[in-house]
């Protein structure tokens, strides 16, 4: 008969602990969300950018020219799609083994081997060549990006719960100016 009081105060004990865990993952999760609000200041932006959500989620961002346009769309970019755009890049460069470990060296050889790094530094070369303008918006492009990354790196900005201590537990390297063609 003693039972019943054991029980039951072991079934509360349960669920305040199932309750307190789903109040830390939802607090956990919350804290590696990108901005959706707020002001931001975006270093090497010549003009105001506003960059507006809609409801499902898609980035709307207006600028008053090109360059900046494409330095948000690259912190955007990054804020919403770091952990994935850092493990495309690590896939083309052959560098995945370094986070993902020894299942991935296969992968990571067969990259090299292709040389994607090489066919990207050399796509760059040739678009700053033949298309200037083009070559200077890929670069605005890939400073967004490295401002987001800084942030993180510096613990300004979330981390994505991939990459985070629980996850992966690594920090994104920034951009190369190739990266985007190697990608």
């Amino acid at each position: 008969m003693k039972l019943k009081p054991v029980l039951k105060w072991g079934a509360l004990g349960l669920v305040a602990v199932l309750l307190l865990g789903l109040l830390a993952g939802n607090w956990f999760v919350r804290q590696r969300l990108p901005q959706r609000q707020g002001t931001l200041a975006l270093a090497g932006l010549t003009a105001p950018v506003t960059v507006r959500y809609d409801r499902v989620g898609v980035p709307h961002i207006q600028a008053g020219n090109e360059a900046d346009l494409y330095r948000a769309l690259g912190y955007v970019h990054a804020q919403d799609r770091l952990f994935q755009m850092e493990m495309v890049r690590r896939q083309a460069l052959g560098t995945t083994a370094e986070v993902l470990g020894e299942d991935a060296v296969r992968g990571d050889l067969v990259a090299r081997t292709f040389q994607f790094a090489e066919y990207g530094r050399r796509s760059r070369v040739a678009v700053q060549q033949d298309y200037p303008e083009d070559a200077g918006l890929i670069e605005a492009f890939v400073r967004g990006i490295n401002l987001y990354i800084e942030r993180v790196r510096l613990g300004t900005a979330p981390r994505p719960a991939e990459m985070a201590p629980g996850g992966l537990d690594f920090l994104p390297t920034p951009w190369t100016l190739d990266d985007p063609y190697i990608v």
